[in-house]
């Protein structure tokens, strides 16, 4: 039996039923068997066949990766900015018959080249917190990641900052940098967070939600965004910074008014008197 369907799909039945050429793929369009699984009172089938999934590295059922959890276009767009690397955006066929053929190879598409192999979860898991958290309110957490560090700032220089700017000292419980991503993930203590947020110059707001700020290190200006927990920095590089550079350092720019261009006066031509203008202006006298 041929079938990859993730825990959550599949939920604690381990028995399957089998449908017969029971339905089309929604991706290659190529008549599959079906399986199906129930769930309370519902029932959970497959909806891609078993050479699609492998190629995306996906659910059949849900059509998220297996590894991460997350739609394939989220996920070829994270691997795409790491890697600098647009071959990483799964390139899908435009007609029935290329669709086809595309299936009948036996290889790995996207993203699925790299959250195919088994460690990818342990090496990018970090990212994909930082990247579930980077649309969060500043004052609904405690924990932030401070992004464009320079490389030169110390970390006592970091904790400096924070003091100065909530007027506390000794504000950070828990501190992870990383100087190759210049990224620091700071965790403030019980009470501290609302006056951080309060003191640091916002950049964004998204309705009532304040999800980008300021903070300035050591004369370096620095972005910062919240996160739901901690997050382990420990093994990234510099391609973490280009990730950040592109999702969180643009939106966190203030938004400046787009000059106008001015034309240089010059001096305007008299008006071309036409027959049609002459007849109108004679009828107005």
């Amino acid at each position: 039996m041929e079938v990859s369907v993730c825990s959550k799909c599949l939920g604690s039945e381990e028995a399957l039923t089998k449908y017969v050429s029971g339905s089309q793929c929604r991706i290659c369009t190529s008549v599959f068997d079906v399986y199906a699984v129930k769930q309370r009172s519902s029932l959970v089938k497959t909806l891609v066949c078993y050479r699609c999934s492998q190629q995306r590295n996906i659910c059949q059922c849900c059509m998220l990766d297996l590894s991460w959890g997350v739609p394939t276009d989220l996920r070829d767009r994270i691997l795409s900015l790491i890697h600098d690397d647009p071959s990483l955006r799964t390139q899908e066929a435009r007609n029935d018959m290329m669709r086809r053929f595309l299936s009948l190879k036996d290889v790995k598409l996207g993203g699925a080249q790299i959250t195919s192999q088994a460690d990818s979860l342990q090496e990018l898991e970090p990212l994909l917190q930082i990247n579930k958290s980077l649309q969060r309110d500043l004052y609904v957490s405690s924990h932030y990641l401070i992004c464009n560090l320079d490389k030169s700032v110390a970390s006592w220089k970091i904790q400096s900052a924070v003091d100065e700017t909530v007027g506390i000292e000794g504000s950070i419980e828990s501190m992870n940098v990383n100087y190759d991503a210049r990224v620091a993930c700071i965790t403030l203590k019980d009470g501290v967070s609302t006056k951080f947020v309060e003191k640091i110059e916002k950049c964004k707001s998204k309705g009532k939600e304040t999800i980008r700020g300021k903070l300035t290190i050591d004369r370096f200006s620095t972005a910062v965004a919240s996160l739901e927990e901690p997050v382990n920095l420990d093994g990234f590089d510099d391609k973490l910074a280009v990730f950040l550079q592109r999702n969180v350092l643009l939106e966190a720019r203030d938004d400046r008014e787009t000059p106008v261009r001015r034309t240089q006066n010059k001096p305007g031509k008299p008006n071309k008197v036409t027959k049609k203008s002459k007849r109108a202006r004679d009828l107005q006298l």
